[in-house]
């Protein structure tokens, strides 16, 4: 009848002229409708790489806006793009993303929390459980390491020739008995031979004789330089 059609336009329906009332509380209110999978598993990703994945959603409500206050991770191991206060038209779409770049052998897991203005409280609040891997690199050819205890040098040597590798390598320089590392440093791995002296004489020459052990981690794998 008159007074109950015509929700398509209910903001020029004439409902006066059709002795009917309108009242925004009657429309037709937004629905939150995930389009993505419920979880997201990035699976085994080497170190220092990096992957990406979308979460898409979709208002499937006939009328009003969704609005998407936030969307927030519990912790720190991903990124997600910021979301906040998103308006998604009825019958439109929306994403954001998700990135992943492991920086330890280890596993990874998190929580993305939704929230919006869906009135069902099942769709109301969503929560999409994300994990991942890091894996550590292949083992190089020819890994050669040593410290120069009179100037503080140290110098590195790798070989990835043939595995056609491009990635990102760590190297972290610990002292015996120190859970912090002295130092960091990323290079590239290139598929190429690559030798490099990493000097720190400010802060290394003069000190090394009075610590028991040097050990450098690359990239998960363990080397002793000094005992």
């Amino acid at each position: 009848d008159d007074e109950t059609q015509h929700w398509e336009d209910p903001w020029e329906y004439d409902w006066a002229g059709h002795n009917g009332t309108f009242f925004v509380d009657d429309l037709p209110p937004p629905e939150f409708a995930l389009l993505t999978e419920p979880s997201i598993d990035f699976g085994q990703l080497m170190i220092m790489d990096t992957d990406t994945a979308w979460i898409v959603y979709e208002n499937t409500g006939e009328i009003m806006d969704l609005k998407i206050d936030s969307a927030r991770l519990g912790d720190t191991l991903f990124i997600i793009e910021e979301v906040f206060d998103r308006i998604v038209e009825h019958g439109e779409r929306d994403s954001f993303y998700v990135v992943f770049t492991p920086t330890e052998v280890t596993d990874y897991a998190d929580t993305i929390s939704i929230w919006n203005n869906d009135p069902d409280p099942e769709d109301a609040f969503i929560q999409i459980p994300i994990s991942g891997e890091g894996s550590p690199l292949p083992a190089p050819f020819d890994m050669e390491a040593s410290i120069d205890l009179a100037t503080g040098d140290v110098y590195v040597s790798w070989d990835y020739t043939g595995l056609e590798l491009d990635e990102f390598i760590e190297f972290r320089l610990y002292r015996n008995g120190w859970d912090e590392p002295h130092w960091t440093r990323q290079y590239r791995s290139n598929s190429v031979f690559i030798q490099t002296t990493i000097r720190e004489k400010s802060r290394l020459a003069g000190n090394m004789a009075g610590h028991t052990s040097w050990r450098l981690i690359f990239s998960g794998q363990r080397k002793v330089l000094h005992r």
